[in-house]
């Protein structure tokens, strides 16, 4: 678990003076208890409001109420289109994880020169690899907030879907009842764990984009421009793993449809294997974006 969560840029980057600069006007950088406290409260905040809504239609389902308005409620939004329009809404707010990143970054070295800084910044003791950390580092703590909701707020439809599949197929009458349950549940935790996580990637991988082309002479727009394709890039690689999964759930539907009222072993071994792969791709993908950001910042400053 230590290495797909990476330690956070405070505590990786508390003694770089660079670092502290830029983040000292930060309002959740007080320490490392109080970030983590305000982290807690913001994604029980965002995980909060997807479970109140699903808790309403399920009332509005099973209490009895006047079947007019019952009925005019379910119409317009049923428990099952909440549940896949919420997911679809937690998975594409990935954007604002980007664009908040951007928006923290875009003008991380740009501005420094502009101010006539950059170079006094080139004579300090501080390695340039340092410089483009603390840059990076301080464009993620900005985003903490926007990332840390989207945690929150995936956290929040995972248990909606757990809590529908219990509902459902918890009292359901038939044989292979139990076998949907087990089975459904254990692939919302394995598929849902490194959706949840991905957010703390991700900021990462766009903070270290959007500094990277800070260091392009191609102005603000310019280098939003380059560092939103590069990120759209790895988007539509995104969705084709998201594809792939889809496909993989239906494959694991029809294994469930022939099985014989136990839950066999190659199916949990399926899911296992889907769920690692899942996990290992979207890591190593932000992961690359980052590292590229990283080089392509330490390279390009030079020529400043």
């Amino acid at each position: 678990m230590k290495r797909l969560l990476p330690p956070t840029p405070f505590s990786q980057l508390k003694t770089n003076p660079l670092f502290l600069r830029d983040t000292r006007r930060v309002a959740w950088m007080g320490s490392a208890d109080s970030l983590r406290r305000q982290t807690i409260r913001w994604i029980a905040f965002a995980a909060v409001l997807p479970i109140v809504l699903y808790l309403a239609l399920v009332i509005i389902e099973t209490v009895q109420i006047s079947s007019f308005y019952r009925g005019s409620i379910l119409r317009l939004i049923d428990i099952p289109t909440y549940v896949l329009g919420s997911t679809a809404l937690s998975l594409g707010a990935i954007l604002l994880v980007d664009l908040g990143a951007l928006n923290q970054s875009i003008r991380a070295i740009s501005g420094e020169h502009s101010a006539n800084r950059w170079d006094l910044l080139r004579l300090t003791p501080l390695g340039i690899n340092q410089m483009i950390r603390a840059k990076v580092g301080t464009a993620q703590m900005r985003a903490w907030r926007v990332t840390a909701r989207v945690i929150g707020l995936r956290l929040g439809v995972l248990i909606v879907w757990l809590s529908e599949t219990v509902r459902h197929y918890g009292s359901a009458s038939t044989t292979n009842a139990p076998l949907w349950l087990i089975t459904f549940v254990i692939a919302g935790g394995l598929v849902g764990a490194p959706l949840m996580i991905e957010p703390i990637w991700r900021v990462r991988a766009a903070a270290a984009v959007g500094v990277a082309y800070s260091a392009k002479s191609w102005g603000t727009g310019g280098a939003f421009a380059a560092a939103g394709a590069l990120l759209l890039a790895s988007w539509l690689i995104y969705g084709v793993v998201l594809l792939l999964l889809a496909y993989c759930g239906v494959i694991m539907i029809t294994l469930l449809l022939f099985s014989a009222g136990e839950l066999p072993l190659p199916t949990l071994m399926f899911l296992a294997v889907a769920a690692g792969a899942l996990t290992f791709t979207i890591r190593t993908l932000h992961d690359l974006i980052a590292r590229f950001g990283m080089r392509a910042a330490a390279r390009w400053s030079l020529d400043l």
